[in-house]
């Protein structure tokens, strides 16, 4: 994922790249397909016989009713792909699936490649082990076997983890969930990490329940999104008024209600107005329920809403996962001493050697070096733009 640190619009017109458009195939062809997964709890899963249900599921549904509608199609036609974790991608990339509706995580490595709805759902990457295991704790994982699903990112999170240093574990495969928990359930592995309600989904699907437990730390809290491809700003505006679209209507319920961007707009950018809009939102929406993440677009925010956590009984130990943004320096130190989770650096250097070189250009009747020519339409045209990489800073 790249981020926008300068835009310049040129008088001369630039080429532009090719685009996806979804849009016009489902158009031309009267249909569409939708990635699903065989055993991703209930956000996605197989009833057999061709039938998947689950909440992502559903989401697309209502999607693509709504795209249905926007086309003027008097009929589309749903054809349902189940996928995995390591296809996944490939498969929205090379046009296969036009929407992928599982358990995807949306981070920065994916954003390279493909293109992310709204985010739907906010999940915890936890362990299961058996109940007679006598494993509570990543620390009882030393000397283990410990099971996750090719593709996927969950035994990278636990080695990470802090609490893991000094664990030596062993790491096995399976290629879906179901077979990841058949590694557990067979006793071929000790412990099997993955999202939450993909492991509860799978232990209440086993034969015997009981014979399983979810515990130890969360070991991070992920955003999941509907997935589609990149670089087709039309349909990924199509699926993300739709999905507003759901939330504005109660359907999906974003507990605050705070959904409009004056609500959720921090004026100035001030540290102590989010500290006070988190004071409220923890008070009405949260006094019995636990926070699991807040995801903050600048370090001064950040710190305000830290505040607003451990005023209301948080502490270091089990803070949220809290993002930021800019790198300023007592962030950086929150992020050392444990609180803050991420900020994100973006290097002023190279931000000003792109500046003086495109002045240069200018200066010189050439065409400035850009990178991007679709993503700033500003309503008039779309601005040229040399997009620069950020970096993404944690504990580690």
């Amino acid at each position: 994922m790249k981020k926008a640190l300068l835009v310049l619009a040129l008088g001369a017109a630039l080429v532009g790249v090719a685009q996806a458009d979804t849009l016009k195939k489902i158009k031309d062809t009267g249909s569409v397909t939708m990635g699903v997964r065989e055993s991703s709890g209930a956000l996605s899963y197989t009833l057999g016989d061709g039938k998947y249900v689950g909440y992502h599921v559903e989401v697309c549904q209502r999607v693509l009713a709504d795209v249905q509608k926007h086309l003027g199609l008097s009929k589309l036609d749903i054809k349902y792909l189940p996928v995995t974790s390591q296809n996944r991608v490939p498969l929205v990339q090379n046009g296969t699936v036009d929407i992928e509706c599982g358990s995807t995580t949306n981070n920065m490595t994916r954003a390279k490649d493909v293109a992310f709805a709204v985010t739907t759902y906010v999940e915890e990457v936890r362990i299961a082990v058996k109940a007679d295991s006598g494993i509570t704790s990543i620390a009882q994982l030393n000397g283990k076997t410990v099971a996750t699903t090719t593709g996927t990112t969950s035994v990278q999170l636990l080695r990470k983890h802090e609490r893991a240093n000094g664990v030596d574990f062993k790491e096995v495969l399976g290629k879906d969930h179901a077979d990841s928990f058949l590694l557990l359930e067979s006793g071929r592995a000790d412990a099997f990490v993955m999202d939450g309600q993909i492991l509860a989904g799978n232990i209440a699907k086993s034969r015997n329940p009981a014979a399983f437990k979810i515990v130890g730390e969360v070991l991070s809290v992920e955003p999941i999104a509907i997935m589609i491809r990149k670089d087709d700003p039309a349909f990924k505006k199509a699926v993300d008024d739709s999905i507003k679209g759901l939330m504005k209507s109660g359907e999906i319920v974003i507990p605050s209600g705070q959904t409009d961007f004056d609500q959720a707009a921090i004026l100035r950018w001030d540290p102590a107005t989010a500290q006070k809009r988190m004071e409220d939102i923890l008070t009405k929406t949260y006094a019995s329920k636990k926070v699991q993440g807040v995801l903050s677009p600048y370090d001064g925010l950040s710190l305000g809403i830290i505040a607003a956590l451990k005023g209301n009984g948080y502490t270091t130990a089990d803070l949220p996962v809290v993002t930021g943004q800019d790198a300023e320096v007592q962030s950086v130190k929150s992020i050392n001493a444990g609180e803050q989770y991420s900020t994100i650096f973006k290097d002023t250097r190279e931000l000003a050697k792109v500046t003086v070189d495109m002045i240069v250009a200018v200066g010189e009747g050439k065409e400035p070096e850009v990178n991007d020519t679709e993503t700033y339409d500003n309503g008039e045209k779309v601005v040229p733009s040399y997009l620069l990489d950020p970096v993404v800073v944690t504990k580690d």
